[in-house]
């Protein structure tokens, strides 16, 4: 959601100093921030590839990017904008595999300790990590996709 250049100030700021490196898919925005060492402003950032080497994410919460992220193993900041997101939120947050923060009111240091919670080996990243393990076990998107060709038959 790129028209919401308050919720990446805060969380640029909250990387400020800290030892992550963070990458902002920013659309037409990435071109208009200066930027602290370690932060990568793109118009599009390649997700999969990223969410491989990921220690967190944050989100505004859509379907996609939460699934994505979870298959990963990867816990999630999601700041909800809109539609299925506030949903997506408090599912993530009772799973404990990431928390839920108002990115256009929270401070960057609010925000820069959830990241460095969610940064951790501490319990999101453990619940993330079980959510993997879930899905590969449910046989992922190929056994969707086969049950759905089975309805279909």
């Amino acid at each position: 959601i790129y028209h919401q250049p308050r919720m990446f100030e805060v969380v640029i700021e909250a990387s400020r100093g800290q030892p992550w490196q963070l990458v902002l898919a920013m659309g037409g925005l990435a071109d208009t921030m200066p930027l602290p060492p370690g932060v990568h402003a793109l118009a599009y950032a390649p997700q999969l590839s990223l969410l491989t080497r990921a220690r967190a994410m944050v989100s505004h919460g859509g379907a996609n990017s939460v699934m994505e992220a979870l298959a990963h193993g990867v816990p999630l900041l999601v700041s909800p904008i809109c539609n299925d997101q506030p949903h997506n939120a408090r599912f993530v947050a009772a799973a404990g595999a990431g928390l839920e923060c108002d990115l256009a009111s929270a401070s960057a240091g609010q925000v820069r300790a959830q990241l460095i919670s969610l940064c951790s080996d501490g319990p999101a990243r453990a619940a993330a990590r079980r959510i993997a393990d879930s899905y590969r076990e449910a046989g992922g998107a190929p056994r969707a996709a086969d049950a759905i060709e089975a309805l279909l038959r």
